[in-house]
């Protein structure tokens, strides 16, 4: 097709006279002329696909248009190169220039078009088997990489490269390369198998088993990006990350995102009294989640303490740590309004005298611990 309107270009040009620049300059006006002709026709299409509901046409109409219009004035630089008949050598390289520009001119067509496709197919609303959210950065890498392939594979037939002898050169070095760049490809290739796994994307936060938390920002072939609460960015190798323990505080069925506090009574205590006022306080928080509902534990008896654990639910883990500082306020400020006694840790120590002890040495009071005899010892 190219081609054809090439001939046809140089065939109208040629009749007219026979100045080869006044020819080659009748050329590059008529391809011009045809290239607006073409976007005039492309702005009426545009303008039908709008009134459409589907949203593909008018994504081939916006995007064919600087394609098409770039791709006519090349054929119209290739009529006047031959027209202007340059020799040889100048006449071959520039076409050779012209068909380059072509070949990426298409190539990041066919790419803005697969990537919106790749970009629709993951979202809610046309969802698909394979493709999405998580799995959405393996699909574009991929197409990426093959439309480069593609892209050169055109170039060097343009140019007249023997893909052959380069194939084979490409095996050989790409064994050396695979050698001397083993972790790179272990770091890409087992970003593919996370990607492909979805053990986690990006949006969601995760705790790394060195104990780093953030939230992910990027899963690309070699690394993944974590922003950290403290707006540090960390960069880790996708070989760590798939040999790594990842705990995904978002991975869950639900979005929520549990909340302990730990809460110490003293004996003696009204532990009914003590809970209610928990789930009082837990129950009034503007951030805390009414379903699932706030709830209290008794975990155990402590030495001189009475361990409680009142459990509530956030909607993301970004609030976690507000919530637990705003909920341990408002405990302490209405354990001091209700008079529930806070626990601190006490120890009786038991004097007795006598030079060798006692046989039966006093018992412990309640929630103490038997010295035994002083260090120090007090003789009769």
């Amino acid at each position: 097709m190219p081609e054809d309107i090439g001939k046809i270009l140089t065939a109208l040009a040629t009749s007219v006279g026979h100045n080869p620049w006044l020819q080659a300059s009748l050329a590059l006006v008529l391809a011009l002329i045809l290239a607006l002709m073409v976007r005039l026709l492309g702005n009426l299409l545009g303008r039908l696909a709008r009134k459409t509901d589907t949203e593909m046409d008018d994504l081939l109409v916006k995007s064919l248009g600087q394609p098409v219009f770039t791709t006519i004035m090349l054929i119209g630089l290739g009529s006047a190169t031959v027209i202007l008949d340059l020799g040889e050598a100048p006449e071959r390289i520039t076409l050779q220039v012209l068909r380059t520009v072509f070949v990426l001119v298409w190539i990041k067509f066919g790419l803005s078009v697969i990537r919106y496709l790749l970009r629709r197919a993951s979202q809610d609303k046309y969802g698909s088997r394979y493709v999405q959210a998580a799995t959405l950065p393996l699909f574009d890498n991929t197409i990426r990489i093959i439309l480069a392939l593609v892209g050169l594979y055109l170039i060097l037939h343009v140019w007249g490269v023997d893909i052959t002898a380069w194939a084979a050169a490409a095996g050989i070095g790409g064994l050396a390369i695979s050698l001397a760049a083993k972790d790179s490809l272990a770091n890409i290739f087992s970003g593919v198998f996370l990607l492909a796994d979805r053990s986690y994307k990006v949006g969601d936060v995760v705790v790394l088993d060195t104990g780093e938390r953030g939230q992910v920002e990027h899963v690309g072939l070699r690394t993944t990006r974590l922003l950290t609460r403290d707006d540090v960015e960390i960069t880790v190798p996708n070989a760590v990350m798939g040999n790594s323990k990842i705990i995904n505080e978002t991975g869950g069925p639900q979005a929520w995102f549990r909340v302990r506090i730990p809460v110490s009574l003293a004996y003696g205590a009204d532990i009914d009294h003590a809970q209610a006022v928990l789930l009082d306080i837990a129950t009034n928080h503007p951030d805390v989640c009414e379903i699932p509902e706030p709830r209290t534990r008794f975990r155990m008896f402590a030495d001189w303490s009475l361990n409680f654990e009142l459990l509530v639910w956030v909607s993301s883990p970004e609030l976690r740590g507000r919530v637990a500082h705003s909920l341990n306020c408002a405990i302490y400020k209405r354990f001091q309004e209700e008079g529930i006694q806070f626990p601190f840790p006490k120890q009786d120590l038991v004097l007795f005298r006598g030079h060798a002890g006692p046989s039966n040495p006093p018992a412990p009071s309640a929630g103490g611990q038997n010295a035994g005899p002083s260090s120090s010892g007090a003789s009769s």
